[in-house]
């Protein structure tokens, strides 16, 4: 039985997996923990939006090859983490004018730092977004 019928459908597996993370930090967060512990919970959201976000993105590549037919699927998939990590970076900022929530230079670090482990995985990625018309880079 083949519960996932294309491709893509994987990469919404990351990004449900990506939100059920986030939401298990924030109960976690909400726990009495140690400070080591404590700050690594702090940063996990962002580290866990830069790394799955993009997928967002990547599953909407059909259409982005319509509007730009010489944009290679690498060069979409570092343009989805760029959008990614650009709207954290700047949410990060909106915070400093927001009551409610705290600017935390930790936290781009982490938006950073998931970017770049999200990149790394452009070898596993691939196959799940590579047109079946073009050739693999």
């Amino acid at each position: 039985m083949k519960i996932v019928k294309r491709k893509q459908d994987y990469l919404g597996f990351i990004l449900i997996l990506g939100v059920g993370l986030i939401i298990f930090t924030h109960y976690l967060r909400d726990t009495q923990v140690s400070s080591n512990l404590s700050f690594f919970l702090g940063v996990a959201p962002n580290f866990i939006a830069a790394f799955c976000c993009p997928v967002v993105f990547l599953v909407y590549i059909k259409h982005v090859q319509k509007l730009f037919c010489n944009l290679s699927d690498f060069q979409w998939f570092f343009s989805s983490i760029l959008i990614t990590l650009i709207g954290l970076f700047f949410w990060e900022l909106r915070q400093l004018h927001l009551d409610k929530f705290t600017f935390d230079t930790y936290d781009i670090i982490a938006s950073f730092i998931g970017s770049i482990c999200f990149l790394g995985c452009w070898p596993l990625i691939k196959p799940f977004i590579a047109q079946p018309n073009k050739q693999i880079n």
